[in-house]
């Protein structure tokens, strides 16, 4: 049952007026079919919306899902998207020592053999293990985000200065 509130004037056919109620959700039909672009199905598109070219939401969605499949769509990448794996073999081709450092580190720690502790410059909580030697896996420093960037970007002497 739909809510009905009196209007002082009666404004029979417009818009969601009628006999001097307005109907809340009641839109107007446009008087023309049109063919759903989707589906195929004859609808009556909403006056508001003179330009509407699916019947529902499905049939839109429907359309556009098939319409930027492969291809079609604007972010395609020739395929490559299936391997996601591709990084991760490139990182361990171009240097396999990194690579089985890096993994030590994380059997290690999740074993429980090496903890992590905090940054040994400012004493953050959270810290990665920075390798000075990747010939020897579990010997690492504890450097938080920050200072590990500058580090490896100001140079190891001017690390510390640059705080």
């Amino acid at each position: 049952m739909s809510l009905r509130i009196p209007l002082p004037v009666q404004l029979s056919g417009h818009g969601g007026l009628t006999r001097g109620f307005w109907v809340p959700n009641q839109h107007r039909r446009a008087s023309v079919a049109k063919q759903c672009e989707g589906c195929g199905k004859d609808f009556f598109p909403r006056e508001q919306r003179k330009g509407q070219r699916f019947c529902e939401w499905s049939c839109y969605k429907a359309r556009a899902n098939n319409d930027r499949q492969g291809e079609a769509n604007p972010n395609w990448k020739g395929g490559v998207a299936k391997d996601h794996y591709r990084y991760a073999k490139r990182f361990k081709a171009k240097s396999p020592e990194k690579a089985r450092a890096h993994k030590l580190v994380y059997y290690a720690k999740k074993a429980g053999k090496l903890i992590p502790g905090p940054c040994e410059r400012c004493g953050a909580a959270r810290a990665h293990a920075h390798h000075e030697d990747y010939s020897k896996p579990l010997e690492v420093r504890w450097i938080c985000q920050l200072c590990h960037n500058r580090h490896h970007h100001l140079g190891v002497e001017r690390a510390g200065a640059a705080r």
